[in-house]
């Protein structure tokens, strides 16, 4: 067992079973070099994050930062996620301990750097053996079953002597592991630089009427943290803090503050149940100002929990995600406030007793004027597009591209773009493409995002419908974004003639035009605006759900843009009969003259079956409406 000289613990731990673990840790090391430990201990990186470190080991081959679990009952995942039985779904813990270990083994190798120039030795002479950090998650409850398997249980260790029933590698494994024979610092000079580093012991900060007791996952612009009530302490909330860097002058501190506030002020004039609003406005003199948000244990965040449901989620369901994030962005938007992050991270998920849903929209980013990107005041909730490490590829290929480089492009259309990449995700259960690079390509490619790549069961008939219903059967149902489809979950309504959607499924309809090679519109000028140059329109598509419609245009083979309009009632109550059309002749004032052969679902409402002509009259005049504001 390690010795007091050679165990640091930096921090009593206040938990039972995170001191078990420490000790179980302790009795393991041997009492000899190159051996040493530190404990329940933070340290601040070069990007002004905070991360809190569990044990930090030193062994004869590398150092092991050591993420403790006390977890229980049969655990199951991926690389990237976990899912225990009676508890949300949660990221790997593994991953959140390897960004640790690389923010820790860069903070380490400049602490050296430093060291190297005071002491007047040859640089790299010691920045050469800086020790590598393994990160490593142990799990020291002796009722674990792990069910992960291949590469999901790599780096996830158990109980020495409990391999049979845990399923898990013995912690010693990793850390009395053998050298490798390299050069490494000598211990001594190892607990000098940590010394220099300036482990930080952990704290339970207090602000307002919270107690701040654990950081959640960082993101480049923000640190949240859960909190309890002071006074009634079973009440929870998550805390976001803007991240402030030691280089801050006292002036940027004050106006990211400003903004702050702002959101607030702007966030409690809003009021929709599908909106995360945060409901107090908190000061520190450490972390500055804050948001307070609800904490609900029982919400999972999107992309955990379609991981955790994976295809036992109906089509009905996803349907009904779509619309109800589609209807609280609406409703954002008419009160001009825009999101500009949104994506299955920003959006949390809760089962309901009966079986359905509830959405919550979060991370609402940039509050005021629903105008362009240069008037946009950015908040401390905005879900950043640059994310770090391993998610930032991730969320941003949920952005529109041109919101990377224009600074001009309207964030409206920009959130509509971000809409229809979850409603692919929800969809098919996969990323609209693995990086922002990859996303360029498939748009560019595809001409939008071509549902069969990720769901190559769906028929031909599905993906290109022809003049009727895709099937008259109930259960004929498909939603997509593609190249060329039309979406409806119909029946065959003898009396009225007509296909009406089953009344168990969401209205959701879509549309997609391909336009001849070679077209050209130019956009005609709106009062104070100069006209838009003539440009070749390749593709637009429309998504309806509920009574939002969604465009998405591709202009000039490089420009992807996205925007909405409102649904125009065509009066009546009674059901919704869809109409599949190929060909129709649209009358515009736009250069546009004739559409290519597609399909083409609407909506309409009636008290009796419309026949074919009134259906069709309807729609062009619909369309042509429609349409005419798409190009004003």
């Amino acid at each position: 067992m390690l010795s007091n000289g050679r165990w640091v613990e930096v921090t009593p731990s206040n938990h039972a079973h995170e001191q078990e673990g420490l000790q179980i840790l302790r009795q393991l090391l041997p009492d000899e070099p190159p051996f040493r430990a530190w404990t329940n201990f933070e340290f601040k990186d070069g990007h002004g994050h905070w991360h809190e470190v569990d044990a930090l080991v030193l062994g004869r081959r590398r150092l092991h930062l050591v993420e403790l679990k006390y977890y229980s009952g049969l655990l199951q995942g991926t690389d990237a996620d976990w899912f225990r039985s009676g508890h949300p779904a949660e990221k790997s813990p593994l991953l959140l301990a390897r960004r640790k270990a690389q923010r820790f083994a860069s903070k380490m190798k400049e602490q050296l750097v430093a060291l190297e120039r005071e002491l007047g030795v040859q640089p790299g002479t010691y920045a050469r053996l800086t020790p590598w950090v393994q990160e490593s998650v142990f799990i020291h409850h002796p009722m674990i079953r792990s069910a992960l398997v291949g590469s999901a249980g790599i780096g996830i260790f158990g109980l020495d002597d409990h391999e049979y029933q845990t399923h898990l590698a013995p912690i010693s494994d990793r850390l009395l592991e053998e050298s490798q024979g390299k050069p490494q610092l000598p211990d001594d000079i190892v607990g000098h630089l940590l010394a220099r580093m300036g482990l930080v012991e952990r704290r339970e900060l207090t602000v307002g009427s919270w107690n701040l007791f654990e950081r959640l996952e960082p993101t480049e612009t923000h640190q949240d943290w859960l909190a309890n009530h002071i006074a009634v302490t079973e009440e929870r909330a998550r805390i976001r803090f803007p991240i402030l860097h030691d280089n801050d002058s006292a002036q940027h501190i004050a106006d990211i503050n400003k903004v702050v506030d702002h959101e607030y002020k702007v966030m409690q004039g809003l009021s929709h149940d599908g909106l995360l609003r945060p409901k107090e406005l908190v000061v520190h003199e450490e972390l500055g100002h804050g948001l307070v948000f609800p904490f609900d244990d029982k919400a999972e965040r999107l992309d955990l929990w379609l991981a955790r449901r994976g295809q036992t989620v109906s089509l009905d369901t996803r349907l009904s995600v779509i619309r109800q994030v589609a209807e609280a962005l609406q409703y954002a938007h008419r009160n001009k406030v825009v999101h500009r992050g949104l994506s299955p991270y920003a959006l949390w998920v809760r089962e309901r007793p009966d079986g359905g849903v509830k959405v919550l929209v979060g991370e609402l980013g940039s509050v005021g004027s629903a105008g362009d990107l240069a008037t946009a005041t950015r908040g401390v909730t905005v879900l950043h597009a640059q994310g770090i490490d391993e998610e930032e590829d991730q969320e941003a290929v949920f952005q529109a591209p041109e919101g990377v480089w224009s600074t001009t492009a309207n964030r409206i259309r920009l959130d509509l773009f971000g809409l229809g990449a979850t409603a692919y995700f929800v969809l098919t259960g996969h990323l609209p493409a693995n990086d922002r690079n990859a996303l360029l390509a498939r748009l560019r490619d595809q001409s939008g995002l071509d549902i069969s790549v990720d769901l190559p069961a769906a028929s031909t008939e599905l993906r290109n419908p022809g003049p009727s219903c895709p099937s008259q059967s109930s259960s004929s149902a498909l939603a997509c974004t593609g190249r060329s489809w039309a979406a409806c979950r119909c029946s065959w309504s003898p009396a009225a003639r007509s296909w009406s959607p089953a009344a168990s499924s969401p209205a959701a309809s879509a549309w997609f035009f391909s336009f001849p090679k070679g077209l050209r519109s130019t956009v005609r000028a709106g009062p104070g605006r100069a006209s838009s140059p003539s440009l070749p329109i390749r593709t637009l598509m429309i998504f309806q759900i509920g009574g939002l419609f969604t465009r998405h245009r591709r202009v000039g083979g490089r420009c992807i843009r996205v925007g909405s309009e409102g649904h125009a009632g065509l009066g009546g109550s009674c059901s919704t009969v869809i109409s599949p059309m190929r060909s129709s002749r649209l009358a515009t004032s736009a250069t546009v003259r004739r559409l290519t052969p597609v399909s083409v679902s609407t909506s309409f409402r009636d008290r009796t079956a419309p026949s074919p002509a009134s259906i069709r009259a309807t729609w062009e005049k619909t369309a042509r409406s429609f349409w005419s504001r798409t190009f004003s």
